[in-house]
């Protein structure tokens, strides 16, 4: 029999004991910490916590250890700058610098390399869209297809782009290692593209007495194209909307997501 889960997310406005309590008793199954944003201390101090409220009324409440993945963002910006459709913009990396008045650097090393001529860049969650018109030894030049204001550090997504990002960043080991210390009860896989990232996660978890389960985000095309093995090696599989709404069209949102729970 399949038993529904309530997930919660944590952050600095639900962290307090009172809180706490009020999201267990208000049906909450499993307790969600995003490492995107939370630090090792804030965890460490939150986890007991959940705990303790779970105690005290009688309740399980798992506790799953988000990882922030191979995250590409955009680099920090002296003003936001106001873009519009038909301007042409500089993607830099290695500190390239850029005498172009729109540019930003891109924290993703191999981006040249792995971007073609044609492809479409996605920053902010989607919000700003760019084209590929040409590459440079440390630069990209993109034609901006879509208004916005481009702040600094958002992130970036490259639709139908195999990246050679590793699937687990050193921040990533760190925080799962702590997920082991803690005992958290599920640890979730960021950006997993094929089933080798389970298995690299799989290998940092089976040397601990305790093995939370792992779930696999499915959160681009690639992703997609691999469901079958990668549900395979994970112990569960999260749809990741967000993500995974941006690299694919929206129309196909829906289906790609029934397939994923079918499966």
């Amino acid at each position: 029999m399949r038993r529904t889960k309530i997930i919660a997310t944590f952050g600095p406005a639900t962290d307090s004991p009172e809180k706490i309590g009020k999201l267990i008793d208000g049906g909450m199954t499993i307790a969600r910490i995003n490492m995107a944003h939370a630090s090792p201390d804030s965890v460490r101090a939150l986890v007991p916590a959940i705990r303790e409220a779970a105690g005290i009324r009688q309740r399980h409440v798992g506790i799953l250890m988000d990882t922030q993945g191979p995250a590409i963002r955009t680099g920090d910006l002296p003003v936001p700058l106001d873009l519009r459709p038909g301007q042409k913009f500089m993607l830099t990396v290695r500190g390239e610098r850029s005498e172009e008045q729109h540019s930003v650097n891109v924290n993703y090393e191999n981006f040249v390399q792995d971007i073609n001529i044609g492809d479409v860049v996605l920053i902010d969650n989607g919000a700003i869209h760019m084209k590929v018109l040409a590459k440079y030894a440390n630069k990209v030049e993109c034609e901006v297809l879509t208004p916005g204001t481009l702040g600094s550090r958002r992130h970036i997504n490259l639709p139908g782009v195999k990246i050679s990002l590793p699937a687990l960043t050193a921040k990533d080991l760190a925080d799962a290692k702590l997920g082991l210390e803690l005992g958290v009860d599920y640890l979730a896989l960021s950006f997993v593209r094929e089933a080798k990232d389970i298995r690299q996660l799989r290998a940092v978890v089976e040397p601990s007495p305790h093995r939370p389960l792992i779930v696999a985000k499915i959160e681009d095309r690639e992703a997609v194209e691999h469901l079958a093995e990668i549900i395979q090696e994970a112990d569960g599989v999260m749809v990741a909307r967000g993500d995974l709404g941006i690299e694919v069209p929206y129309e196909e949102l829906p289906i790609i997501q029934r397939k994923i729970v079918k499966a």
